[in-house]
């Protein structure tokens, strides 16, 4: 990631107008010498931290704006790559809009994501948590500015920020702050690729879950004091709204039944049922769907997968269901992996908020 920042900037001498800010997590691997060559390597500016005991992802992301000493700031994972030729075009971008106190760029490769196909507009709160309310949550789409964001950290610390989506949170608050009545930017200008997540994290029905509902959920429950009723509204209508819930919900139907081992189907039929107890009314229809996948036995869901792939692929059937099972077998293979600790691949769980 850092390579292909520093090569932009070099490239388009922009080296003065760029600084990387890197929060080392309390890691225990060889991070402080492989920054320490970097900062040889670049004419860019590049200031290490180390935090004195693990924060947590989220909290993390939030340190990064704390260290910002630019006027805007993006949030990059180390394994996102700054997407060819983005720099110049993402200055050109924060320079014609200097009111924006947050602004949403395209990600390369994509093709028609979640946010629909973006084209430069300017958004209000509310029309911002309508269209992008998951999709600006992830890494190196969105920036801020850095007054905005770092008057709101001031203002409610770091503990704020003990969830899957900081990046959201931060956006979202330093719109709660901006001077203009329509704080986000929306642009086509593409700022990132991130080919290799997928290949980084294994997947379960809880993660799916976790990470593209329930937590988008409780963020939206935490900024409603701060934003009101009518962010609110908008962004359970996108966390919630058929569009997304459709998709969501096959994508979690399909891990809970094919691909989790039992470890992995408690957690979620416990997470799920225990969510019930202290849904909102706009979210109970949702969390009772996605409790009922979990809850059915798997020997049911099978039945009802082979059903469903009966009716849409006729006498192909049976080779989707062998891919299917082959698909699942190398999951659980990757999932093993990574409870051995080997290699990149992550297992996420509940203990990494």
């Amino acid at each position: 990631m850092v390579h292909s920042v520093c090569s932009q900037a070099e490239r388009y001498d922009l080296a003065s107008e760029v600084e990387i800010a890197v929060s080392d997590n309390a890691s225990t691997d060889d991070t402080k010498l492989v920054v320490e060559r970097l900062q040889a390597e670049t004419a860019v500016r590049i200031r290490y931290h180390v935090n004195e005991s693990n924060l947590g992802p989220g909290r993390n992301v939030a340190r990064t704006l704390e260290l910002a000493r630019g006027r805007y700031w993006m949030f990059y994972g180390d394994d996102d790559l700054m997407a060819d030729e983005a720099l110049p075009a993402i200055l050109d971008t924060f320079r014609r809009h200097p009111d924006a106190s947050a602004f949403v760029f395209a990600q390369a490769g994509a093709g028609e994501s979640a946010a629909d196909v973006l084209t430069d507009r300017r958004l209000t709160v509310a029309e911002a948590a309508r269209d992008f309310f998951y999709y600006l949550g992830n890494a190196g789409v969105t920036a801020l500015k850095v007054s905005d964001g770092q008057s709101q950290l001031t203002r409610f610390g770091l503990d704020r920020f003990q969830n899957w989506w900081p990046v959201t949170n931060l956006a979202f608050m330093a719109m709660a702050v901006g001077e203009s009545r329509r704080p986000c930017m929306v642009t086509d200008v593409a700022s990132s690729r991130s080919p290799h997540h997928s290949e980084n994290t294994v997947y379960t029905s809880w993660y799916v879950w976790e990470t593209k509902f329930y937590s988008l959920l409780r963020t939206a429950e935490g900024l409603r004091t701060m934003l009101g009723d009518s962010f609110y509204r908008s962004a359970c209508a996108h966390v919630c709204g058929r569009r997304r819930m459709l998709p969501l919900a096959r994508q979690f139907f399909l891990y809970a039944t094919m691909m989790d081992v039992p470890e992995d189907l408690r957690l979620s039929r416990r997470v799920t049922r225990r969510s019930l107890r202290t849904a909102m009314p706009r979210s109970v229809i949702p969390l009772a769907v996605l409790w009922l996948i979990a809850a059915l036995p798997t020997p049911i869901k099978r039945a009802l997968l082979r059903m469903w792939l009966l009716v849409r692929r006729g006498r192909e059937a049976p080779v989707h269901w062998s891919r299917l099972s082959h698909e699942a077998a190398e999951h659980r293979e990757r999932r093993a992996a990574a409870m051995a600790g080997h290699g990149a691949v992550r297992l996420y769980s509940p203990d990494d908020v």
